[in-house]
């Protein structure tokens, strides 16, 4: 698959999950400070790793995905009805660590400056 295609293609993936989980998916664990932040498929197309960030407890976070796996059935079919592609790829749904670590490393360089200036 051509790279711009495949990206757009992706970009394309994540959007429409966001719209999905955000509107359609009514489970009360799955925190509102979700993002989703990278949508990686294969060159088959028939799976795709989706990165999620979610701000809360440890438990919160791991809550939210746990939710997300159970309903991945349900997510993939109103993806089916937005793509416009012969397959719908395999869910698989992934915390990014990447956000989290960095409000942890911004918290640490604010207590370190408010540190210098007491």
């Amino acid at each position: 698959m051509n790279i711009k295609k495949r990206r757009r293609l992706e970009e394309d993936i994540k959007r429409f999950l966001s719209q999905i989980i955000h509107s359609s998916v009514k489970d009360p664990r799955i925190n509102e400070h979700l993002t989703i932040t990278e949508v990686s498929i294969t060159d088959d197309m028939k799976y795709a790793k989706v990165y999620v960030s979610v701000i809360g407890t440890e438990k919160e976070r791991k809550s939210t995905i746990d939710v997300l796996a159970k309903a991945k059935g349900f997510i993939r079919k109103e993806l089916s009805g937005s793509l416009s592609t012969r397959y719908t790829p395999d869910l698989t749904f992934l915390l990014d660590e990447g956000t989290e670590n960095t409000i942890r490393i911004n918290q640490l360089l604010r207590s370190l400056e408010q540190g210098k200036s007491e």
